[in-house]
């Protein structure tokens, strides 16, 4: 079976369709014409994959978030009260399925992402949405338009909605994305294109039901009762069967009942299964962090999916456990007393601190952990004063490698260290 990009149709088209914004009868011909062609339509679900579906849904929260609403509020002033209704619709496309592709061999390891958004317009059926009318709606995105309307030209500059979607707000949304099906080292790049397309005011609700792109009707089982999610001590090893029972539970509380543990899935949407709610989810996803004693994490990757928030749980919970069997009291009985009235307890080796040990300075901050000629090196944890605390990898007497820095504000950064600094979330 042949690829998109291989046949001669026009790609335009093709979103059209994935977005069923495409007229009835030329969405028909499209789909037969693929097919005579080799390449039979295939949904974008599909087609994409769950990574770049729950990549899709996070950008389209972000833009409903911040600016949906917004524009809908100025859309009558872009159309001249022709239109009142729009919602936002993102698909996110590999390079291999852009134009691009038919000219040059892409390297499937080395792919730009196309991020679509589209911003569709419920159109009367007396109506339609012209060239002037959908350049005007775009004109919201650009800081310099060709537009000389007075009151378009107004709530643009009061908006200024090109600080709020630009190629820069979504690069950075996707960096902070490590979820399952979603193979970010294989894309080196995102291009962003904002458009404006519209379908009759009789079709609006379903096509703009279809842009959520998940249904998650499944996962529900109206049988349970908040007892049905009583869950053992979590750990680091249960955690991938006991934080779906925690997310169903967390969810009962918050209003979102029935979620059924056991018919989650790694990749599921957060978003999608608190039925597209910003102020439930940011409140389930708060809550799961607070579960395991961290108030905010600065620099680690975002809780989008089950997957996400189960590797969350498990990764804070070993750094943890962890943390626990080095707070265990030393028995050895080699001692170090120094001139400025910092001590060591532990293992010694040429009258320096060498192997495991505690050292306990006068400013009340102290190390635990292992000892190579005298500094830190190897895995261990260092308290400072206010209670700021790093648990991890050491080398040569500064944090290096894998490890958990704790503020004294529960804020955490987690991941790589590279010279005593911050470099890296987990991949």
């Amino acid at each position: 079976m042949k690829n998109i990009s291989d046949i001669d149709i026009d790609l335009y088209d093709v979103h059209s369709l994935d977005r069923l914004t495409l007229m009835k009868s030329n969405a028909t011909a499209l789909v037969k014409s693929m097919k005579l062609a080799g390449a039979p339509y295939v949904k974008y679900n599909k087609r994409v994959g769950l990574g770049l579906v729950n990549l899709s849904i996070e950008v389209k929260r972000l833009i409903d978030r911040n600016i949906t609403a917004l524009l809908k509020k100025q859309l009558h002033v872009a159309t001249d009260g022709r239109f009142s209704d729009l919602y936002c619709d993102v698909r996110i496309y590999p390079e291999s399925e852009q134009p691009d592709a038919w000219l040059e061999e892409v390297d499937p390891e080395q792919q730009r992402l196309y991020v679509f958004v589209n911003f569709v317009v419920s159109i009367p059926k007396t109506d339609s949405l012209d060239s002037m009318a959908r350049a005007s709606v775009l004109s919201f995105f650009e800081e310099k338009s060709w537009v000389v309307d007075k009151k378009i030209n107004a709530a643009r500059q009061r908006l200024k909605l090109w600080e709020k979607l630009n190629v820069n707000v979504v690069s950075e949304l996707i960096d902070s994305a490590y979820f399952d099906d979603f193979p970010r080292d294989n894309f080196n790049g995102v291009n962003l294109e904002i458009d404006c397309d519209g379908v009759f005011e009789d079709n609006f609700s379903n096509t703009a039901d279809h842009s959520r792109l998940v249904d998650y009707a499944t996962r529900f089982d109206t049988a349970l009762t908040e007892k049905s999610y009583a869950i053992e001590k979590i750990t680091a090893k249960n955690s991938p069967k006991t934080v779906p029972f925690m997310i169903g539970g967390i969810a009962y509380q918050l209003g979102v009942k029935h979620i059924s543990p056991k018919k989650l899935k790694r990749n599921d949407n957060l978003y999608g299964l608190m039925g597209f709610d910003e102020t439930l989810t940011l409140s389930l996803v708060q809550s799961i962090k607070v579960s395991v004693n961290v108030i905010g994490v600065v620099g680690g990757p975002a809780m989008f999916t089950v997957g996400d928030a189960i590797d969350f749980v498990r990764e804070t919970l070993e750094y943890r456990e962890e943390e626990d069997a080095f707070n265990e009291a030393f028995e050895q009985s080699d001692e170090l007393n120094y001139s400025d009235g910092s001590s060591y307890k532990g293992d010694i080796n040429n009258g320096m601190p060498h192997g495991k040990g505690l050292m306990s300075w006068v400013d009340g901050s102290t190390y635990d952990g292992e000892w190579l000629n005298g500094v830190q090196h190897g895995f261990g944890k260092y308290t400072w004063a206010n209670g700021t605390h790093y648990v991890g990898e050491w080398f040569e007497g500064r944090m290096h490698g894998t490890g958990a820095l704790t503020y004294d504000t529960g804020e955490v950064e987690q991941g790589t260290f590279l010279a005593g600094e911050f470099v890296n979330p987990p991949a």
